[in-house]
């Protein structure tokens, strides 16, 4: 539960966190829009602290239904992020190695 924990811990505390990433979030499983009460409230205040919340999961996952929902959330609220479906993935390691790949620029870079 690493990506849900990642989101909870990360966008509850924007005072301490200004990128979050969450690889295969478990959304499905434990997801409340009141886990994310303050955050959702103040969309404005979420845009202008947060660098990057980027958010992944792949088609053939079991939670990829619940990281939809929370990508629709997001987008309807206009708390920027990028949100990325990968192709024949599971929930899996070998998902996350190419996650990390593909976010670590975004955080050294500070894109």
């Amino acid at each position: 539960m690493g990506g849900y924990q990642a989101l909870l811990i990360g966008l509850n505390n924007l005072q301490n966190f200004a990128y979050v990433g969450a690889f295969s979030a478990a959304l499905s499983i434990r997801y409340s829009e009141t886990d994310f009460q303050s955050f959702l409230a103040d969309p404005k205040k979420a845009n202008r602290e947060l660098k990057l919340l980027w958010i992944g999961c792949g088609d053939k996952d079991k939670l990829l239904k619940g990281n939809l929902k929370f990508d629709e959330l997001l987008a309807g609220k206009g708390i920027t992020h990028e949100f990325v479906t990968t192709p024949g993935y599971r929930h899996s390691w070998t998902l996350w190695r190419i996650y990390l790949k593909d976010i670590l620029p975004k955080l050294f870079n500070g894109n």
